[in-house]
């Protein structure tokens, strides 16, 4: 599948077109390429960012998705529909839903004194200040506590992406399954000079695409004739009566980028 990602981070599956989130870029990434594309975002300047480019390009070849989430969720989504045949782009945002509904993300963090979703305790805020302090956010369950010297994650499509200086041991780190994506994300990701995110699944990415593709209902869009699997066209944004997913919904809780 052929997919500009604006604004992804470094280190992501080197079959996607990458962007900086500016007009100039993208529609530079977009030069070229011939076929149906999909733009993906997942912050507000990359969104704001494709749909001007889709705007300054013209045509109907160019879909947009837009998937709020964490970086180390979006490298996982970006690299499991990279994959994916031309005919499933109808499917992205379904695919994408599956695949963060049953992501698992983990933060170890130096300091929760920023972190808003999920929201530490005050006595949490005060050992922030306190030097070594370091705790482990589970994303996904919403909860904030010391960090115990390893990190649970589930084994497939694992994910990772840290800060500048280290904030857990190199053998907490090497003990994490493999294969291992490391990406390079801005030190701004987190509010903390120490951190480390990952992210994996309890199945395979692959599995859990397939199982969202194959247990929809797919509807034909009235305006540009492309099948879709997902309430509105990707291509057109006109809705897609008919159309239905398998009842996975959008992790919307884990501490996404709204």
């Amino acid at each position: 599948m052929r997919i500009v990602a604006v604004g992804a981070p470094e280190g992501v599956n080197p079959a996607l077109r990458t962007a900086r989130s500016s007009l100039v870029h993208v529609v530079e990434a977009i030069g070229g390429l011939t076929g149906e594309t999909l733009l993906m975002s997942r912050d507000p300047q990359g969104r704001a960012v494709a749909r001007s480019a889709r705007l300054a390009i013209g045509g109907n070849d160019l879909a947009h998705l837009h998937m709020p989430c964490r970086a180390t969720q979006w490298a996982l989504v970006l690299d499991a529909l990279v994959r994916l045949p031309d005919s499933a782009m109808g499917g992205a945002r379904a695919a994408a839903e599956a695949l963060l509904f049953t992501t698992r993300t983990q933060l170890v963090i130096s300091s929760v004194t920023a972190l808003d979703r999920p929201s530490p305790s005050f006595g949490q805020h005060v050992a922030s200040y306190w030097p070594g302090a370091t705790f482990v956010v589970d994303l996904a369950a919403g909860t904030v506590g010391p960090f115990r010297r390893s990190i649970e994650v589930p084994p497939h499509g694992v994910v990772l992406a840290r800060s500048g200086r280290q904030v857990v041991p190199d053998g907490v780190v090497r003990a994490l399954p493999s294969p291992l994506l490391e990406i390079r994300v801005p030190g701004t990701e987190w509010k903390a000079r120490r951190w480390l995110e990952v992210t994996g699944t309890e199945t395979s990415p692959e599995h859990i695409v397939a199982t969202a593709l194959n247990g929809g209902t797919w509807a034909r869009c009235s305006v540009c004739g492309r099948s879709g699997l997902s309430a509105r066209c990707l291509f057109c944004e006109v809705d897609l009566p008919g159309a239905a997913t398998a009842g996975v919904a959008a992790a919307t809780s884990q501490g996404v980028l709204q």
